[in-house]
């Protein structure tokens, strides 16, 4: 195996704000989020939209 660190610029800074986000919720039970947004749009927005 090699040990070859994973080379990614921004990995440090995301892993601070992972870090101040969960400072921020304490004592809260539940992680912070780390996902994409998702919605959903009704219909007649999406006709909107083309």
């Amino acid at each position: 195996m090699s040990n070859v660190k994973e080379q990614n610029p921004h990995s440090e800074r995301d892993e601070e704000d992972v870090d101040k986000a969960v400072e921020d919720t304490f004592p809260a039970s539940d992680p912070p989020a780390t996902g994409g947004v998702t919605r959903i749009e009704p219909e007649d927005e999406k006709d909107k939209k083309d």
